[in-house]
């Protein structure tokens, strides 16, 4: 009998350890997935589509926070946070497109985007005036040119490109990159999973094996089987496809925080200038300090003094090119 209580006691103890455990792991799991959202900002990323023509953008209509900032596409995947039904004939407006760099990413709130900066400015300068961000990280001219194709210039009346050095060489290769790591087509179950998924998991497995990123692949001589002197091609026909839409059209050019010690221009650079000399196009260089200007270890993307200094740059464009005022 006592033989028989003890045998009942021992499962007694053993179901109320295994209760003890789950609830911890319950608990735990509670305050993991709590501070990967809260804390960390994770569990509700932007996302992404494939376009058999653009290769990539940014899903329209979605309105999300990342790491602390607001993510704002509207219904034509442009990072501004009206309908482009708001563009009427009464508004000027000018269309920016281009990379990382325009586009800010995660790490840029919607309020500190230079396009919201700079149109913001304008208008309190009482201008009739929209300015568009069309936009995508790793998106080159060609891509640039495939949205324009697609949903039109909205009857801007400037189209500035923004681009940096390897941009002259970045073309679609057509990858199947959405619904990847870096490119979600939809969102994680968990703020957890999604932190040991696109975080976690790929530093574990970069200490088995050496991996190339997308976008140094894409910077390469040959890429989807074109060849440089191919790309360059392909880009420059398709900057001149965007600024066909408009009567005012540049490039903004956007150095890597080593070219600004650098002997001489970089080859894209050289290239872009001389080539929107050639066009009459306006080149404008985005004067930056490499010690304030790019985020923290990140050679090309600009932080908050960075994307300000974009603001200011398109301010004077606009206001040079003659943005509309309201009336008296």
């Amino acid at each position: 009998m006592k033989r028989k209580e003890n045998t009942v006691n021992r499962k007694r103890k053993a179901g109320i350890f295994v209760s003890i455990i789950l609830l911890l792991t319950l608990i735990g799991g509670g305050v993991g997935e709590l501070y990967a959202r809260r804390g960390l900002g994770l569990g509700d990323p932007p996302l992404s589509i494939a376009d058999s023509k653009i290769e990539y953008l940014f899903a329209p209509n979605q309105d999300c926070r990342r790491f602390g900032n607001r993510i704002v596409y509207n219904d034509v995947s442009m990072r501004n946070d009206y309908p482009s039904s708001v563009l009427t004939n009464g508004e000027r407006r000018v269309m920016m497109l281009g990379d990382s760099v325009l586009n800010g990413g995660v790490l840029t709130d919607h309020a500190k985007l230079a396009t919201t900066l700079a149109e913001s400015a304008l208008r309190a300068e009482g201008r009739h005036i929209r300015i568009l961000n069309c936009s995508a990280g790793s998106w080159g001219p060609v891509n640039c040119a495939e949205y324009m194709r697609k949903y039109g210039s909205f009857g801007a009346e400037a189209i500035y490109i923004v681009l940096n050095p390897g941009d002259l060489w970045d073309v679609p290769d057509h990858t199947p990159i959405v619904g990847t790591r870096s490119f979600p087509d939809k969102k994680p179950v968990s703020a957890l999973w999604e932190l040991v998924y696109r975080y976690i998991v790929p530093r574990v497995e970069s200490f088995w094996e050496k991996k190339t990123s997308r976008l140094v692949s894409r910077k390469d001589l040959v890429r989807g089987g074109m060849t440089k002197d191919a790309a360059e091609k392909a880009s420059l026909a398709a900057l001149k496809y965007c600024f066909s839409q408009a009567p005012e059209r540049g490039v903004i050019y956007s150095r890597v925080v080593g070219d600004w010690t650098a002997p001489e221009e970089t080859e894209g650079e050289r290239k872009l200038r001389a080539f929107c000399k050639e066009n009459g196009y306006a080149f404008y260089l985005l004067q930056l300090d490499p010690s304030t200007d790019y985020r923290k270890n990140d050679v090309i993307h600009l932080n908050d003094n960075g994307q300000r200094k974009l603001a200011d740059l398109l301010v004077r464009i606009v206001a040079k090119d003659g943005g509309s005022r309201a009336e008296p």
